[in-house]
């Protein structure tokens, strides 16, 4: 099978390597449809371009699509060739990998976020948990286009980090900041994606009563889309009154109410309701 997979991942380079994948890099990350625009050498690449523009060590973690994990093996892969060294923190909601890079090195990680499974990609970020602007995602774009590859003598050495201490940081961490002061039921849709990790028992420990549903991971996303916007949300909607619908690696979400889907705009007014309470100012919106 592994044979199989590595001449079918051979035929494909040969393909994607002579299209244009400057599209693939994006303002804010790199995302495109796995076979087509994307594959295990482009990644490769890619990891090697960020190794050469962060010119320090690096964090990297991962979502759980199907392809996601040989992706993010060829992504260190072309780290270490760098001469970076590696942290992988396995496969995490990309906040929780956030928490964990804070303040210690830059950080990729590996996923298309809230787009359909057939896509992928990654997303970089500052140890100050800032992502790459736009013109340091081209300049990574630019190194990979025009093949500026390098090998370094001293190959970087890859540490992989105890995953479950780090989501047991991360939920003692928020519980320790945000607590319930009466015990809601909330119904939490994780959509077979990372949220799943994590979301029901932050919420027990936060003082929720908490139900979680599609919680198992699957990176084919077999019971809705990726995109909580985009889908009914049938099941949440007749589970509880207040419930969370997460994308795929954990990072948006939409609340709904009494069976309604909250809009985005409504949520920033109860949001900011609740904050003009304690702070004063103007508010930026984008």
């Amino acid at each position: 099978k592994n044979t199989l997979n590595c001449i079918k991942i051979k035929a494909m380079t040969g393909e994607i390597m002579n299209k244009d994948i400057s599209h693939i890099f994006r303002s804010y990350d790199v995302r495109g449809i796995y076979g087509r625009d994307l594959d295990e050498s482009i990644m490769e690449r890619i990891g090697n371009a960020f190794a050469q523009h962060t010119k320090e060590d690096v964090i990297v973690a991962r979502d759980m699509r199907v392809h996601s994990e040989s992706l993010c093996n060829a992504f260190i892969t072309g780290v270490l060739a760098a001469g970076r060294n590696v942290t992988f923190l396995g496969v995490l909601p990309l906040g929780v990998g956030m928490f964990a890079a804070w303040n210690k090195n830059n950080y990729a990680y590996i996923t298309a976020s809230h787009l359909p499974k057939e896509w992928n990609g990654v997303k970089f970020y500052h140890k100050n948990g800032v992502g790459f602007f736009e013109n340091e995602n081209y300049e990574i774009r630019d190194t990979v286009i025009n093949n500026k590859i390098i090998k370094s003598k001293a190959r970087g050495n890859l540490t992989k980090e105890d995953t479950g201490k780090i989501i047991e940081e991360y939920k003692k961490y928020l519980v320790s900041k945000i607590k319930a002061t009466r015990k809601i039921n909330i119904a939490l849709d994780t959509g077979n994606g990372c949220a799943g990790l994590v979301a029901k028992d932050l919420f027990s420990k936060a003082g929720f009563a908490a139900k979680a549903i599609y919680e198992e991971l699957d990176g084919r996303f077999p019971n809705r889309n990726p995109e909580p916007a985009e889908d009914p949300l049938t099941e949440l909607r007749q589970a509880a009154g207040l419930g969370v619908a997460y994308d795929g690696d954990g990072d948006r979400m939409l609340l709904v109410y009494n069976g309604k889907v909250i809009q985005p705009e409504q949520t920033a007014y109860i949001i900011l309701n609740e904050l003009l309470k304690k702070e004063k100012g103007p508010i930026v919106a984008n």
